[in-house]
């Protein structure tokens, strides 16, 4: 099915198998009251980071996403199609590793250590959030931390090098 050398097989087959392709992220400072979307669909850090990929909707149905390589999709942004139905994201629930301390400077070296690593982070008040790594909780924990472990949404900092944009 492919027409050229090097051709993605996934631009080959979505047409064709009719699967419906999603290209537009829809995010930003919008007022979301106004967006009217069809469907929701849930996605793991893991996938909002990636630009193409395929998943099933609640419903069963099978689409392919295939945005700008760069963005990074958040939990609560549209993402628009080609035919322009609208869908909502959301952040799916993930197992998470929690470690909170009153230490700025505490909290500064564990961010450190966990970005020394490339490990993504989602830093709150007085907490920082990674996913559930069992060596890495080691790590944290001989640098005199205690974490607890739960479950939720995963919303890491975007990076100082994250280029954002956004449709309307």
């Amino acid at each position: 099915m492919r027409t050229r050398h090097r051709t993605s097989a996934s631009a080959a087959l979505l047409p064709i198998l009719g699967m419906e392709e999603f290209i537009d992220l829809i995010s930003g400072t919008i007022d979301i009251t106004e967006i009217k979307f069809s469907d929701t669909v849930c996605l793991s850090f893991a996938k909002r980071e990636k630009a193409r990929f395929k998943v099933s909707l609640d419903t069963g149905e099978e689409i392919g996403i295939k945005l700008k390589r760069g963005l990074v999709i958040r939990g609560g942004d549209f993402i628009r199609g080609k035919s322009g139905r609208v869908l909502k994201v959301i952040a799916a629930r993930e197992k998470l590793s929690i470690v909170k301390s009153e230490s700025a400077k505490g909290l500064a070296r564990v961010s450190y250590h966990l970005g020394n690593r490339h490990v993504s982070v989602q830093i709150l008040a007085n907490t920082v959030v990674y996913l559930r790594d069992n060596v890495l909780d080691d790590m944290v924990r001989g640098l005199g931390f205690d974490l607890t472990h739960e479950e939720g949404p995963f919303e890491p900092e975007g990076g100082a090098y994250m280029n954002r944009s956004h449709v309307h």
